[in-house]
């Protein structure tokens, strides 16, 4: 199976088993234990995304949280309060930190839903919300999000990436709005849920980040998290982020 991985990222012949191989793969990479997340650097577009995935099932729901830097903390500051733990930045948001659409932190709802109209990414409709909670999670456009009592974490973004398994209408493969991006999607690989995080390793177009969602892990919903500044924190395989000067208004966390 780690071979099918291989050969898939490298570019060979695909197959109908590639999502099941890489995400497979990656969950078996660097240690990852019980098979339930996984974490490991996938080429795509002409870089390489730094990705971690988690398995949803009735552990890894509760391990989800959403953190906000309250402190004004540079990047490393925070992610030494988070020791074994996989951080991810969170949404875009207004001057002061202060959410732009719904955030949502252990069943508190922190700020509620925005739907109006505006500029700049977060205002690129559609935009979306990614959301866990009672033994799922999912990514869905903003204007059909429904905020049922079982939900535990959520964050508003956008645009979103991936809608119902097809691109973003607005995004062209030629942009030259190259930035790091980061997002989040989820896809179903042999029956069981998967979370997919990603970063990318150089600045890419929004056409590239929605396009690796959904060609190396077919997700049928995936939504932009921020762009410009991004930073992922990946546990246990002794590398942290580059950018530990940086400060981030919030981070997804999920701890190990």
């Amino acid at each position: 199976m780690i071979g099918m991985f291989l050969r898939h990222i490298l570019g060979f012949e695909c197959c109908a088993l590639r999502v099941v191989s890489a995400v497979a793969a990656i969950l078996l990479a660097q240690g990852a234990t019980a098979q339930s997340k996984g974490y490991s650097s996938v080429p795509f577009g002409g870089t390489t995304f730094k990705v971690y995935t988690v398995k949803i099932d009735t552990y890894s729901v509760n391990r989800f949280e959403l953190v906000q830097n309250t402190r004004d903390e540079a990047h490393g500051q925070v992610a030494s309060r988070f020791s074994n733990s996989f951080l991810i930045n969170g949404a875009i948001a207004e001057a002061g930190c202060n959410f732009i659409g719904l955030a949502v932190n252990k069943g508190k709802e922190i700020n509620p839903i925005n739907l109006s109209s505006g500029n700049g990414a977060f205002y690129m409709k559609p935009n979306g919300v990614f959301s866990v909670g009672a033994q799922k999670a999912e990514v869905v456009e903003s204007n059909i999000y429904r905020s049922p009592a079982d939900k535990t974490m959520a964050i508003q973004s956008g645009p979103m990436l991936i809608i119902n398994g097809r691109m973003h209408p607005e995004f062209r493969e030629n942009s030259t709005n190259r930035f790091y991006r980061s997002g989040v999607g989820v896809a179903d690989v042999g029956g069981e849920q998967v979370v997919v995080f990603a970063v990318s390793n150089e600045p890419v177009n929004l056409f590239t980040a929605a396009a690796f969602f959904r060609d190396k892990f077919n997700c049928n919903n995936a939504l932009s998290l921020q762009s410009s500044a991004t930073v992922i924190e990946l546990p246990f395989i002794n590398a942290t982020a580059s950018n530990q000067q940086s400060k981030f208004c919030s981070y997804i966390v999920f701890r190990e």
